[in-house]
């Protein structure tokens, strides 16, 4: 059922006029609640006359910010900071709104109704931008953690905890079709190991490869640093790791590869031996080769080479016939 829902919720998208009637609710019970909360701390006599005679010239004024901010029109499952700094932004706009109003009620006879107290403008500001902010966050928050994935998840690992490797984490969980479960990040970074991104731990080369890897039953390893921030040398001896504990390793291409300046999952790829070359691959001219060993038995050191296949690593050598 939660599998079915999450698979109809993929395709649908509220329209930015619910959003909008969702956000000018709260701010109204918002009001209302500051307003209240300031009579009651006061002692003073409540009216729902002279409240809602306030609210009339409220709603306005945060109608007016909505269309200039249009913090509606974001997708709430996808709320990122920049949503959060436009719904900011928008309480600034209508609260500034309120509190010229309520100055120009002050010098102007006839127009005391519309006063509002400093008190309510400043605690209906910070409890909406609480409120429209924790609720976008809860709404994707619940989104993501759907069960809509297979229960027999592969459980990754990301070596590089910097803006790649946070770029790859969210295209990774956006995308529904990989059968991921991130785990984690790899850096070495001394400043970031022990410490948690996104709500991930970050670990350091030893502690993943000697205790978490198996702990976790990681069965992958995505890198997603560039080229310049990691020396061939330190990226073999990571492979030659995950070699030993029978890991899968692909990684990101470098951010100048990405298509149109996009990154996607389809765009990560397996990591093969001759990648980990400071040189071309020399290739053998294997006919001629096969053909003086063919019939003969011949003793081979170190001359076969790694390759990688979608089952994970195999040995392959030369075929003689």
């Amino acid at each position: 059922m939660k599998r079915k829902l999450h698979k109809l919720l993929d395709k649908r998208f509220l329209p930015k006029w619910i959003v909008l009637v969702f956000d000018l609710s709260v701010i109204g019970c918002v009001f209302f609640f500051s307003y209240w909360l300031r009579v009651d701390f006061t002692n003073m006599h409540f009216s729902l006359h002279e409240f809602l005679e306030k609210t009339y010239i409220g709603f306005p004024t945060f109608l007016v910010a909505y269309a200039i901010m249009k913090p509606h029109h974001g997708i709430i499952r996808h709320t990122t900071a920049t949503d959060a700094q436009k719904i900011l932004l928008t309480q600034i706009i209508g609260s500034t709104g309120l509190v010229m109003i309520s100055l120009f009620s002050r010098t102007e006879i006839g127009l005391s109704l519309f006063m509002i107290p400093f008190s309510v403008i400043i605690m209906h500001f910070f409890i909406s931008v609480f409120v429209l902010a924790s609720s976008r966050l809860a709404i994707k928050y619940i989104y993501y953690h759907l069960p809509h994935r297979s229960q027999n998840q592969n459980n990754l690992l990301i070596f590089g905890a910097g803006n790649m490797g946070i770029t790859t984490r969210m295209v990774i969980e956006q995308d529904k079709h990989m059968n991921y479960n991130l785990v984690g990040f790899i850096d070495d970074n001394v400043q970031m190991q022990g410490k948690q991104l996104g709500g991930l731990p970050v670990f350091s080369e030893e502690t993943a490869f000697e205790k978490q890897i198996d702990k976790l039953q990681v069965r992958e390893i995505i890198f997603a640093i560039n080229k310049g921030n990691i020396t061939q040398a330190r990226k073999s001896a990571i492979v030659e790791l995950c070699l030993q504990k029978k890991i899968k390793i692909r990684e990101v291409p470098e951010s100048t590869q990405w298509i149109n300046g996009k990154f996607s999952t389809t765009q990560i790829k397996h990591i093969h031996i001759e990648d980990l070359l400071s040189r071309e691959a020399i290739e053998l001219d294997k006919e001629a080769t096969g053909g003086y060993l063919k019939g003969k038995t011949i003793l081979v050191t170190g001359a076969t080479k790694r390759d990688y296949s979608k089952d994970g690593w195999y040995w392959s050598g030369l075929y003689c016939g």
